[in-house]
């Protein structure tokens, strides 16, 4: 068993070593890439529209900055509240379609069979009126 495990070992090692030589160039191009680094910008728009006229004494700007951002984010809240009312709207609409489909079927059967037995009804008319016919000549 210990034979076995040994030539095992010996059957890998060229395919370690040359596993070794494809890879090693691959590393050292990665490590000599430099990474870009991620900075955080703080969010000093808001800070800016809310603390610069307020220390300026600017309180009507302030105001007006504040009325326009709550008029756009109660259009914004609208437009969301639209959007799912239309997608609930478009999911009840494709339940109702896909529910025709099977209402149709059902409904030309029922035409086709009203029609097979008027045909029917046609024909055994058509030969009872021949039948008397006959046995009127007779």
């Amino acid at each position: 068993m210990k034979e076995d495990y040994e030539d095992l070992e010996r059957a890998l090692q060229p395919l370690r070593a040359t596993e070794e030589r494809s890879t090693a160039p691959q590393k050292k191009e990665l490590q000599t890439v430099p990474r870009p680094t991620v900075s955080r910008r703080p969010e000093v728009l808001n800070d800016f529209i809310r603390n610069v006229p307020l220390k300026m004494g600017m309180t009507d700007t302030l105001d007006k900055f504040q009325k326009e951002r709550d008029f756009h984010e109660m259009h914004h809240k609208r437009v969301v509240q639209e959007k799912n009312k239309l997608i609930v709207d478009l999911k009840r609409l494709k339940d109702h379609n896909d529910n025709y489909e099977p209402m149709l079927a059902t409904i030309r059967s029922k035409y086709e069979t009203a029609m097979k037995e008027e045909m029917l009804m046609k024909l055994s008319a058509t030969a009872y009126q021949t039948g008397l016919l006959r046995l009127r000549l007779s």
